[in-house]
């Protein structure tokens, strides 16, 4: 891939405080298979005024990786629309730095986009992490209807049928559309929304 191509993914991740399991998530994205050709994915953290500002992995990462700092805590939405400024995927990924990854998640994203280039966005199932077990959560609602956009906004008006963010990826037009408000809660929920119309 030429160097002045836009990367297929983009993945963001905003942080706050969370040096640790940020690090942690950085090696599980950096140690996906190696199939996957690294130049199609770019990493960008934003650190949200962290009181210690956050540190880069010492390990060296293979996956483009770019930093921005906020002097002060502007709240995740806010970190999330700059470091979608500052992207240059054809799809956009927003990932908190608390959310796990299962060992294949990249590879399969990368794969299914590689060969469907027109979505808007794209629903995977997620790791979920309790204190009994590990299980993997399936979309199986989402799954019947995913062809029906429509139908996912008109659920999404009476609840979050599709959980946290780390659950989707979107075409970079849909982010484009979201206005990236500062709600107290619910900012996952007002994104669907926004990037569904």
């Amino acid at each position: 891939m030429k160097a002045d191509t836009p990367y297929l993914l983009s993945i963001i991740v905003p942080s706050y405080n969370r040096q640790d399991l940020l690090h942690q998530l950085i090696t599980k994205i950096d140690q996906q298979d190696q199939e996957i050709d690294d130049s199609r994915v770019e990493l960008i953290v934003v650190d949200d005024g962290s009181v210690k500002a956050l540190k880069q992995p010492k390990q060296p990462i293979k996956v483009p990786v770019k930093w921005i700092r906020f002097e002060k805590n502007m709240g995740a939405p806010y970190a999330r629309k700059v470091g979608f400024q500052h992207s240059s995927g054809q799809f956009i990924h927003f990932h908190d730095s608390d959310d796990n990854i299962s060992e294949t998640w990249l590879n399969r994203i990368i794969k299914y986009l590689i060969n469907n280039k027109d979505l808007d966005f794209l629903i995977t199932s997620r790791k979920v992490i309790s204190e009994r077990k590990t299980l993997i959560k399936k979309q199986v609602l989402l799954s019947k209807i995913a062809s029906q956009p429509y139908k996912i906004q008109h659920r999404l008006l009476f609840e979050n049928c599709l959980g946290p963010l780390g659950g989707l990826t979107f075409s970079r037009l849909a982010v484009s559309k979201m206005r990236f408000n500062n709600l107290p809660s619910c900012q996952d929920w007002d994104m669907y929304l926004d990037g569904l119309n």
